[in-house]
């Protein structure tokens, strides 16, 4: 069989990826501040952080942020490789993905935990001790809700791995675009770039269309880059969708989620344009229309820096 070259199918993005200079030093921060928590890590562990290069992604999501809600968001980001890396390993169950969800349901709701013995749950209760003062309820409640969004989207991965199940391409979408953590990733780009939404611009069609665009278009890159390595470990994205449901060779399938990935694109051009010629946007006041501009401008920054941090790093390249 002819192994499509992933490198090459992935279409050039539009949008320019910025780093931020910080990324290093914030890393460096991250760190030496979990290290307490997560001071009995396993070798596995340890080599699984080298791999992503974590802060590396943290600069180009957020080029502009200081040094310190760098080194914060950087915490965030070492947190979910831990947790994320767990609810994939082969040990790993449904049940043990919903018992840590479950745990998780509390640190979200209060910023704090009783746990003793978890790392994840006191790591996790330490960075949004430094978030949660500084937003509004609103923003809170948005932000939990796509947190556990995101937690039970991989209940559901973890159930069809269970089941040896490749689920329909419509399902793999609506799944793949929780899973892919990019809506969390705008949440809290309001933190790092001091401003909120209100829940009427968020919940506006067009914002609404340009973060599923956003989502689709970072969550079907990275399938596209990281097939050979998921499909080696038994796991499951669109490209297997895609075959499955279409009865398509593989390289077919790569051609199809190129043009979904092209079209996808265009259709976040075409959004971004329609949102700044319509009245919702000429017509509010000048500090929502700069937290619309910097909402929008987190969603170029994502998708092109996230693509840019793929290129970068083995951990979603290399067959294991």
């Amino acid at each position: 069989m002819i192994v499509p070259d992933t490198a090459s199918i992935i279409p050039t993005l539009p949008f320019k990826a910025r780093s931020n200079p910080q990324w290093e030093l914030a890393e460096e921060h991250a760190r030496a501040w979990l290290g307490h928590v997560y001071r009995h890590r396993t070798e596995e562990d340890k080599k699984r952080s080298e791999e992503a290069q974590v802060a590396r992604l943290v600069g180009y999501l957020f080029p502009d942020a200081g040094l310190e809600d760098l080194v914060t968001l950087t915490a965030v980001g070492e947190v979910v490789l831990m947790y994320d890396d767990r609810a994939a390993d082969g040990d790993s169950s449904l049940a043990d993905v919903h018992a840590a969800a479950y745990r998780v349901q509390h640190v979200l709701e209060t910023g704090h935990t009783t746990s003793t013995d978890d790392p994840d749950l006191i790591a996790l209760a330490e960075v949004l001790q430094r978030i949660y003062p500084r937003q509004s309820e609103s923003w809170r409640a948005r932000f939990r809700r796509n947190v556990w969004n995101l937690v039970f989207a991989s209940a559901a991965e973890q159930q069809n791995r269970e089941e040896g199940r490749i689920p329909g391409i419509r399902e793999c979408i609506a799944i793949r675009r929780e899973t892919i953590g990019a809506l969390t990733v705008l949440d809290l780009a309001e933190f790092a770039g001091h401003y909120e939404l209100s829940d009427a611009l968020y919940n506006d069609p067009h914002i609404h269309q340009l973060r599923q665009c956003c989502c689709d278009i970072i969550g079907w890159t990275n399938d596209l880059g990281s097939y050979h390595r998921e499909d080696a470990a038994g796991e499951v994205n669109l490209l297997h969708a895609l075959q499955a449901e279409n009865g398509t060779s593989l390289t077919a399938a790569f051609d199809a989620a190129k043009e979904m990935i092209e079209t996808r694109i265009s259709d976040f051009i075409e959004t971004e344009r329609t949102l700044r010629d319509g009245e919702m946007y000429r017509t509010i006041r000048e500090l929502d229309r700069a937290a619309v501009d910097a909402a929008v401008e987190t969603m170029r920054h994502a998708i092109a820096g996230n693509r840019r941090w793929q290129a970068e790093v083995s951990r979603y390249t290399t067959a294991q």
